[in-house]
Formats: C-alpha cells, sequence, structure tokens
C-alpha cells in the first residue's frame, strides 16, 4: 500500500485565512480530513503493474474471442444469403410449374 502522508498545515492555514475559520476549527477539520484521507488509503486497492498486465491480457483475450464471434456472424450471414437465393430460385420455379399447369389444365378444359 502507498503510505502518503496528508500534510494538514497549508489547509490549516487556508481554512483559518481563506475561510475565516478559528486556529482550533481549522486544526480539527485539517485533522479530520487527514484522518479520512489516510483511512481511505488504507481501504483503496492500488492496482500494481501485474495486475495492469493480467488486465491487458484478459482484453487481448476478450479481443480474441470478439474477433472469433465476428467471423461466426459473417459465416452465418453468408449462410443466411445463400439460403435466401435458393429459397427465391425454388419458389419462383415453383411459380413457373404452377402457371404451366393451369395453362395446361385451360388448353385440355378449356375449349
Amino acid at each position: 500500500m502507498l503510505a502518503a502522508s496528508f500534510n494538514t498545515m497549508p489547509l490549516t492555514r487556508r481554512l483559518r485565512d481563506k475561510a475565516n475559520f478559528t486556529q482550533i476549527e481549522a486544526e480539527e477539520t485539517a485533522t479530520a480530513i487527514a484522518e479520512s484521507v489516510d483511512e481511505w488509503q488504507g481501504t483503496m486497492p492500488f492496482a500494481t503493474r501485474e495486475d495492469a498486465q493480467a488486465m491487458r491480457d484478459a482484453m487481448h483475450s476478450l479481443h480474441d474471442e470478439v474477433r472469433a464471434v465476428d467471423l461466426k456472424i459473417e459465416k452465418l450471414e453468408a449462410r443466411i444469403a445463400e439460403s435466401k437465393a435458393d429459397l427465391m430460385k425454388w419458389m419462383f420455379g415453383q411459380t413457373l410449374a404452377i402457371i404451366g399447369v393451369l395453362v395446361a389444365i385451360l388448353r385440355i378444359f378449356g375449349h
């Protein structure tokens, strides 16, 4: 953990001179803030270089997985396009067949 010391003197002076605190109010306020900062630093975990490297590795791994998913999506889109084209061919062919059957029926029974 980082053990940074919070210097209360500049804050005490500023509270006294700029905010019109009494000397005791300024000192107590600065002390309370310093204790809060020290407590926060004691509970706040800081990232190490190893943590940063682990995060980079995780991000690269996630990037690779996303790329793999993108490739699968592209393949699926291509298969959907092929299926759509095949379906259109079959529907066109079926429509022509139905029209041919109707024309034949009309010729046979239409006279």
